[in-house]
């Protein structure tokens, strides 16, 4: 028979294994941010002398939203925090204190007094052809980095791409960007089949057809760099080096391309890309709202165009 010893050992096994279970359901990822918003939650509590064992009131977590409000948190974020406040207590068995009226009032609250403002500005056909004559200014005396930024810039403009369709956030995400074999370039246009992208819904690729133009032309600047970089298996953008251009590499040289343009990192940043080919779109549509583009946006860098 065994011992009331090893049924105590026995039980504590289980509950361990139980949660383990548990934790696996979860993401790494998911898993390592709800630790970091708990111990957010730790330090509100420490702060307030109050105490820090489950199961919590729903009081002390309508303390902690306004808490998080005053430190002027975005509400998605108060969200995730709360998030982790009920999986923990869901993992102990502990009703959930986040599920009251009041917290969640409180959370539409935050929305409502939080302004729906997104202080990234568009990167117009003039700013892209302030950072083309930027380039000419920064790899001077490099033609190949020249020509690698001049046509990662001008592709992903005029394709409409995600900086993470292009490029690798991490070296080992290689293979789920565009490769040097999805490309396919003519004297009038390139097309680029894209495997992997936000919205893939579907197995087979999709095809983006980039066509030539007289302005910032894609199709002449992806020549001349394909032309130097050679027919390597791999990313389409890699170094002289052969190793593939991350999102983080191309995101320093773009940084340097803002100050040398004078345009502020605050308000630009890689999405600006996509959101001043919208801005554009709209234009076209509306020209009788293009004084936002001829007036505020016609601030010019006196640097001369060294390419033709």
């Amino acid at each position: 028979m065994p011992s009331s010893h090893s049924t105590v050992n026995d039980s504590m096994a289980i509950a361990e294994i139980k949660g383990n279970l548990v934790a696996a359901f979860l993401a790494r990822t998911t898993r390592q941010a709800y630790d970091r918003f708990w111990a957010k939650f730790v330090e509100f509590l420490t702060s307030n002398n109050s105490y820090h064992d489950m199961p919590f009131s729903a009081t002390v977590i309508s303390d902690f939203v306004a808490y998080l409000h005053i430190k002027n948190y975005k509400p998605s974020s108060i969200s995730c925090h709360l998030s982790a406040i009920t999986y923990f207590h869901q993992v102990a068995r502990f009703p959930d204190p986040c599920d009251d009226v009041i917290v969640k009032r409180m959370i539409l609250g935050c929305k409502k007094l939080t302004p729906l403002f997104d202080q990234r500005l568009p990167l117009l056909k003039v700013h892209i052809k302030k950072l083309i004559v930027a380039c000419d200014h920064i790899f001077k005396d490099n033609i190949y980095d020249r020509y690698l930024y001049k046509a990662i810039i001008l592709v992903t403009y005029n394709g409409f791409f995600r900086m993470a369709e292009l490029l690798p956030r991490k070296l080992r995400k290689c293979t789920k960007v565009i490769q040097f074999n999805h490309v396919h370039l003519t004297k009038s246009h390139v097309t680029l089949k894209l495997h992997n992208y936000k919205t893939k819904k579907e197995v087979k690729p999709i095809d983006v057809t980039l066509q030539r133009t007289k302005v910032l032309c894609p199709i002449k600047s992806l020549h001349r760099y394909l032309t130097i970089r050679g027919a390597r298996d791999g990313p389409l953008f890699i170094s002289s080096l052969n190793t593939p251009i991350t999102i983080s590499k191309f995101k320093g040289v773009f940084d340097q391309l803002l100050d040398l343009c004078h345009l502020s990192r605050q308000y630009y940043h890689l999405h600006s890309f996509r959101i001043g080919v919208m801005y554009t779109s709209y234009f076209v549509r509306n020209p009788e709202q293009n004084h936002y583009a001829n007036g505020q946006m016609e601030n010019q860098m006196p640097l001369k165009d060294t390419s033709d």
